[in-house]
């Protein structure tokens, strides 16, 4: 059965809405509140911002006038940043991660910039953010790609590049569609071991 008060206190706000009388009205002390503390808050995001455009200065990620330092992607700055991993020693990877850098540019590019200009964090840094948020989540695939495809070479002695078990793609995307048939031809057991050690984290 519905409950009379819960009926009574509908009914009570909606002659309130209807006569233009707020439900909730807030006293002036609570208006100069909120006033402070929006204030406040946009003080906030301002340093915030002051401070990530250092962070990213410092990185070397972005040029003085914010654009992307694109340079920074390019093949043989990641080979030197990568000399001492075991990713770095794999040139395709190298090659992927250039590539993915040069899409997520053309993308976060396109991103129209008069929506980003609705809020000033989005106004300065929409495109950065659109591109490091493509980079972070194509870097991701592109190393669980590579994990897969050393998996089948060192687990289970299948170089996909030189011995092809089908499929479509280059080396990489082979691997991890080869990866996936042996995890779904697996027991539960060892389906279970692969979900502990693969699913959680990606390392390069």
């Amino acid at each position: 059965m519905p409950n009379p008060m819960t009926k009574l206190m509908e009914g009570k706000r909606r002659r309130k809405r209807q006569s233009n009388e707020p439900v909730f009205p807030l006293g002036e002390e609570k208006i100069n509140e909120i006033k402070e503390h929006m204030v406040e808050d946009e003080v906030e995001m301002m340093e915030n911002l002051s401070n990530l455009t250092c962070v990213l200065g410092l990185m070397e990620w972005i040029k003085e006038d914010g654009s992307i330092k694109m340079e920074y992607f390019s093949k043989d700055i990641l080979a030197s940043l990568m000399t001492y991993t075991p990713a770095g020693e794999d040139q395709d990877f190298i090659n992927h991660i250039s590539e993915a850098a040069t899409d997520c540019s053309d993308e976060a590019m396109a991103y129209p910039q008069t929506i980003l200009d609705k809020h000033p964090e989005t106004k300065l840094f929409g495109k950065q953010m659109k591109f490091f948020e493509c980079m972070f989540k194509l870097s991701e695939e592109i190393c669980i790609s590579w994990q897969m495809y050393h998996g089948m070479a060192d687990i289970h002695g299948i170089d996909v590049a030189k011995n092809s078990l089908g499929g479509h793609g280059d080396k990489f995307e082979m691997g991890k569609s080869a990866w996936i048939e042996v995890f779904k031809l697996s027991p539960h057991s060892l389906q279970f071991v692969d979900d502990f050690f693969w699913t959680p984290r990606v390392n390069c």
